[in-house]
């Protein structure tokens, strides 16, 4: 991009801003409506929100399960090559630090 595009668009923005500003402050908000009291749950509710989990935990497909199960191998293998960079960067900074007497 070149510099004078760059700073044509930062001066036209900086220009706009107040406008804009002066634009949203003089927007009325709407009224907050009143919070409905939730009612109780009962029993029933409770087993039926129940039964409804364990259906949908029941109903994953297999492609996601394959895709969770991947994605958490990719995870582990990423943390051990991390761990071993880590130890070949601390062994070769020992051989170095040996090296130079220190």
């Amino acid at each position: 991009m070149e510099r004078r595009t760059f700073l044509l668009g930062l001066l036209g923005g900086l220009a706009v801003a107040p406008t804009i500003i002066a634009t949203a402050s003089s927007v009325k908000a709407a009224p907050v409506p009143e919070a409905a009291t939730p009612s109780p749950l009962s029993e029933v509710d409770l087993e039926a929100a129940q039964e409804d989990w364990a259906q949908a935990v029941v109903d994953v497909p297999d492609a996601a399960r394959r895709r969770v199960r991947r994605g958490g191998r990719r995870i582990t293998r990423t943390a051990r090559r991390g761990a071993r960079r880590a130890r070949r960067t601390a062994r070769r900074t020992r051989r170095v630090m040996r090296r130079r007497g220190l």
